[in-house]
Formats: C-alpha cells, structure tokens, sequence
C-alpha cells in the first residue's frame, strides 16, 4: 500500500511532542481514561494484534520497540489518508494525532478533510476539537468528587459503572484540559512553530458542564468556554520556526503493511475454539486422478509423483491469561528501517519532585522513630543539662515523656511524607530525573 507521503518518517520534533503527552514509557499495564490498558508510551496493542491486557509488562527496551513499532504503523494510516504532500511539521502532526485517536477517528477527523482541501489553517485549528475520552467507568478521582455521586454504582463483577437517569448502564464522555493541550501543540506543530512555548497549561483554559445524552445513552461533558487556538497560534506568531535535524540514520523505506496487521487484530479478537485433541493426526492427501492412459503404439510415460501429504492440522488454542504472562516476542524493531528512537523519556527534576520529597520525609520521620526506640534523645537531653548544672527530679519520667515525644514527631513526618508521595504518583506524568541535563518536562 502506497501513497502520496509514503517517503516520509515522523522527525525528532513528532516523536518528542508524542513521547511528552503519553509520559514515561510503561513497563506495566495501567488502564487510560478510555478504558483500555496500555503499555510503553500509550500502546493499546502488541505487534501481533493482541490487545494489552491488565496482566501484562514489558521491558523498557521492549517499550521503545513497542513505541517505535505503533508510530510506524500510524505512518502508514496518515500515508494511506492523506491525498495531498504535507510537509515535514505536517506530517508530525497529523502522525501524532492518529497515534492518540486511532486510524477510524482519523480516517472521519475535519483535520484530515480539511488538509486534503489544502486549508491549513483551518486544519490546524480543527486539531483541537479532539478533547474528549470515552469511558465505561469513572476513575477513581471522579469517584470521590461530590457532584459525581449518585450517577454511578459497583456492577457484579465490582468494577464501578456509570448510570443514567433510569439506571441503566452508561459510558461517560469526559473533557480533558491535557488533550486540549496536546492537539493545540499538534496544531501548533504542523505550522511549524515550537509547541511548548504555546500551550503553557497555567493559560489554557477548558469549562465544561455534564448533561445526559439521551441518544448516545451517555453522559457527557458541553464544552461552554474554552481558550481559542487563535489565542495560543498568536503566542507564537513571532518566534522563529522550528528547524529540521539532518537525518543521519541509514535504514530502508520499509512499508508498513497495514492491511496485515489489521488480519491480526481481527484474528485476536474473535473467539478461538477449545482444542479437543491437540496430536491430532495428519489428514491423508486426496486419491490424485488417474492420468489418462497413453497409445499403444507410443512408450508410456513415467507414473505420476504422488503428491506430498499435507502438513499436520494443530487446531488453534484459546490465547490464555496467565499470570503474570510473559513478555511476547515484538515483530518489528524500528520504523522505516531506522534506528530505534532515542527519546528521552519526559521527566522533572529531582529538586520539583513531590515523590522525591516525600519520600525523603518519610525515611527521615522513620529515622526520628528508630532513634526513639533507643532512648538516646532523652539520654543526650539530661546529659547535656548535667553537664549545665541542670537537674531533673524524675529523668525516668522526663526521659519516657522526650522519647515519647519523638516517636510522635517521627510517626507524623513519615505519615505526612507518605501522603505527599502518593499524591505526586498520581499526578505523576514522568519519571523523577536529576544532573544539569535533565527534561523539564511533566512530572510530579
């Protein structure tokens, strides 16, 4: 499958503006606000179509290979869509925007319509429509928000379901102010301009009221008020335009064969059949028909080879879910025959880190606990008013209540600390990084 941009690879500036927005690349399976699970820098699926299951992990190295397998796979749906040349920055983008919404939303999405019409634009603000996640469930943070109780409840199999005004089950369609940002940075992107200095998030802005949609039969968020991408496009009118690298990297324009790879997934999803016999035996080839005889008069021919029996027929198995799996075997290392991407996974400091804060306040309240055990607070305090002449009546009681004392200290510290500590994991959105060439990018 062939097409217009089928030349082209996503560039260092695609590839970090992706890497940035899915965060650090996952080696354990979480489930994204879409309600799937999810692997390395947002992939939804293994190479051979499987989808990611709760179950399943990878190595970081298996991570960027995952990684750089889907965003050539997203080459080859923009190559497959596009009718008209983009350019470089273009052609980031719209990679970038099919690797977050997949090939069916992309193939409908007004940025494609309208960069096939040759409105950029237009096609550039259209970026930012794509605000929306659909969910069968709450996350756990909407479930202890006050004005979301009532409209769900604990289904059989204990996982928490949305509800309509009659009760029924429901998804929920939810605004996020983070994609925002990312389709603004893609739309910003494909003008080719530097994102980051447009989508500060401290002003972007994304109001949104629930209401009930009774013919999707879901809840969704009205966007009411929002920042304008003229807003943020007007941010960066004078600043210089992004330049592009030099590609060093050998490699072969491989085409991705898209059509192949959606046989697997197709494959993966239907049901399989339970093998009821797994040796079973090879099939006997079919009796081959009688070649017609020859004349008399002429010498016969030699008798026909008889036809190789087929291979054995091993019925297919049920793909099973042990636990924990075993890392699969990825078909394709890199895109385009490049090297696997370097990008450096999205990190903060360590000095901004609420984790690393917290963390640090808990092995020091734990430390505070551990000296209380061995009554050396008490013991250095009257040592050190003897050595003042100061005398206390009761130093057992003295020392049992100083002991004491820090015991509670420590009991604080390490519980305070640990409070920080989840709360930076779960507003987390990179990995902890440290030394003078650490990213400024994401992070709790």
């Amino acid at each position: 499958m062939t097409g217009i941009n089928d030349h082209m690879k996503i560039s260092r500036h695609g590839l970090l503006l992706c890497a940035s927005y899915e965060g650090k690349p996952r080696t354990k399976a979480r489930k994204c606000e879409g309600g799937k699970y999810e692997l390395s820098y947002g992939c939804t699926t293994w190479p051979d179509g499987r989808a990611i299951g709760p179950a399943d992990f990878c190595t970081e190295d298996q991570a960027l290979q995952l990684f750089a397998f889907h965003l050539h796979r997203f080459e080859a749906v923009v190559e497959k869509h596009t009718t008209v040349p983009l350019n470089q920055f273009q052609y980031d983008a719209h990679v970038c925007l099919a690797y977050n919404i997949g090939e069916t939303a992309y193939a409908k999405s007004s940025v494609l319509r309208l960069t096939n019409e040759r409105k950029w634009d237009e096609a550039a603000e259209a970026f930012g429509l794509y605000v929306f996640a659909t969910s069968t469930g709450p996350s756990l943070a909407q479930q202890k928000m006050a004005r979301h109780k009532g409209q769900w409840r604990i289904g059989a199999d204990g996982e928490a379901e949305w509800i309509g005004p009659q009760g029924q089950a429901c998804s929920w369609r939810m605004a996020f102010l983070g994609l925002q940002r990312r389709h603004y940075s893609e739309g910003i992107l494909s003008l080719g301009k530097p994102w980051e200095a447009a989508v500060d998030p401290d002003t972007l802005m994304l109001e949104t009221e629930r209401e009930w949609d009774a013919g999707q039969n879901r809840w969704e968020d009205t966007v009411t008020d929002r920042t304008p991408f003229s807003v943020v496009k007007a941010r960066v009118k004078d600043l210089p335009p992004l330049t592009l690298e030099a590609d060093t990297a050998p490699g072969v324009n491989t085409p991705f064969d898209l059509d192949s790879y959606e046989k697997r997934v197709e494959a993966a999803t239907k049901p399989a059949t339970p093998a009821t016999n797994v040796t079973t035996p090879a099939v006997a080839p079919t009796k081959p028909v009688d070649a017609p005889k020859p004349p008399a008069a002429t010498t016969p021919a030699a008798a026909p080879a008889k036809p190789a029996p087929a291979p054995p027929i091993v019925p297919r198995k049920p793909i099973p879910a042990p636990m924990p799996p075993a890392p699969p075997t990825l078909e394709y290392q890199v895109p385009k025959g490049a090297t696997t991407p370097n990008i450096p996974p999205p990190g903060k400091p360590l000095e901004n880190a609420r984790r690393f804060w917290g963390a640090a306040l808990m092995y020091g309240g734990k430390f505070l606990m551990a000296v209380a055990v061995t009554t050396l607070p008490s013991k250095a305090a009257i040592a050190f008013g003897e050595g003042y002449g100061i005398i206390v009546k009761d130093p057992v009681v003295f020392g049992l209540a100083l002991d004491f004392l820090c015991m509670c200290t420590g009991w604080t510290i390490d519980h305070c600390g640990g409070w920080m500590r989840k709360w930076g994991e779960r507003r987390a959105t990179g990995p902890i990084v440290s030394g003078p060439e650490a990213p400024r990018i994401g992070g709790q």
